[in-house]
């Protein structure tokens, strides 16, 4: 299942459309209203969703999962071969 990042971005852009429409028709031809939106900073109005830099494992931990994964396959490798003689023997 994929999460959904709502960004203040969305937000700003669905409140915006609705604080217009709610004026009168008369005075939203004649002047649109002041937003005072330009005052801000654009970060300020909307910040970027705060991201973790993409993260590279050490190489101690890369080492260590390697030496696991060796483990496991030798695990699996000497059951395989326990179940052969097994077999063999009865």
């Amino acid at each position: 299942m994929a999460t959904i990042v709502i960004t203040g971005q969305m937000i700003m852009k669905k409140t915006k459309k609705r604080i217009y429409k709610k004026r009168s028709p008369k005075r939203a031809t004649q002047r649109k209203p002041k937003s005072n939106a330009k005052k801000v900073p654009r970060t300020v109005r909307n910040p970027r969703p705060f991201r973790l830099p993409p993260m590279r494992p050490p190489s101690a931990m890369l080492r260590q999962m390697q030496q696991l994964m060796r483990e496991i396959r030798q695990m699996t490798q000497e059951t395989r071969n326990i179940g052969r003689v097994w077999s063999l023997q009865r």
